[in-house]
């Protein structure tokens, strides 16, 4: 992904998003980034071509100046981010839950789910902007000057772990039970909660193979005896003590708040509050998005229909026929 600013639009790019849905949900997303972010009116003007979308320069730069002044500290503006913020991932939240407690079989409810999953996808996408914003010089300049002890980057860590840690945890979990009882059990409990995470079935190119229990107990097995048990025990402890001192790290950080003025400490405070914030939403994120792509691979692939190549338009239309 990629943008650039020319005297008339603001240009962003998808340039290596290939699953064509996904592609087009994330540049409608830029469409409505001041209604989703501040509850304002999304840009009037706004056209998408390929893989990209053009904003024009005079809707987009009063946006970004709330952008600036929120990352300044600016207490309402702050307070109707995270407002926003709140509501919209908690109605992503419960409307991804819903689909793990839908059978594949029960196409009308699973087709109904993904529809609304799919219309609030394209919302919580616009947060995905701050992965511009934030790596700017200027953002950063303004945050905190040269001489503050408080680094942009030391707060820009999520209260809950990647999706990445989630899998690699419970992978290494199961490792240590091989030559349990129950092991096939706590392979399906696997399957159908962090397996989703697997860098196996990135971006949902769904394949029954690879979530196919005795296939992956197989797996399993072989990668147990590649592993001692004392190594499993160091790797979940390294994860562990990773996030620890990254969380124990920032709650010091924010002690030394208080050697500061009244005034510079709470907004001060408000911006880390804010870098963690938009931290963990992107993992949360992830999390929900790998849901949602899971499930609609695995809907698509039943329907013999290719996820990569298939139109937004083309899978609503399909899901709107089932959910009727």
């Amino acid at each position: 992904m990629y943008f650039k600013i020319n005297q008339n639009f603001f240009i962003f790019s998808t340039e290596n998003i290939k699953v064509r849905y996904v592609n087009e949900l994330i540049l409608q997303s830029y469409k409505s980034m001041p209604e989703v972010i501040y509850g304002q009116e999304g840009f009037y003007f706004s056209e998408v071509r390929g893989d990209t979308i053009k904003i024009r320069l005079d809707e987009w730069l009063p946006f970004h100046q709330n952008v600036l002044h929120l990352f300044n500290g600016d207490k309402e503006i702050n307070k109707i981010f995270f407002t926003q913020l709140r509501k919209n991932m908690q109605s992503y939240k419960k409307t991804v839950s819903r689909l793990d407690n839908i059978s594949s079989k029960d196409k009308s409810t699973m087709a109904k789910s993904l529809l609304r999953c799919l219309e609030i996808f394209k919302r919580i996408h616009t947060y995905a902007v701050f992965n511009m914003i934030l790596p700017s010089e200027s953002i950063k300049n303004n945050l905190f000057n040269s001489k503050s002890p408080l680094k942009i980057d030391t707060f820009m860590v999520s209260l809950i772990e990647s999706h990445r840690i989630m899998y690699r945890r419970a992978e290494l979990k199961l490792l240590r039970q091989v030559d349990s009882p129950i092991f096939r059990k706590k392979v399906e409990h696997f399957i159908k909660n962090e397996y989703q995470f697997s860098r196996y079935i990135e971006w949902n190119f769904f394949d029954p193979l690879m979530v196919n229990p005795i296939l992956l107990e197989r797996i399993l097995r072989k990668k147990a005896k590649k592993l001692s048990n004392e190594r499993i025990d160091n790797e979940l402890n390294i994860l562990d003590k990773n996030q620890y001192t990254k969380i124990e790290y920032i709650y010091l950080e924010l002690n030394k708040l208080s050697s500061l003025k009244e005034k510079d400490s709470k907004r001060i405070y408000r911006i880390l509050t804010l870098l963690v914030n938009i931290s963990t939403q992107e993992e949360l994120r992830h999390i929900l998005d790998t849901k949602v792509m899971y499930y609609m691979g695995l809907f698509l692939f039943e329907e013999k229909i290719d996820p990569v190549r298939t139109s937004l338009n083309e899978i609503i239309e399909i899901l709107s026929a089932y959910s009727k």
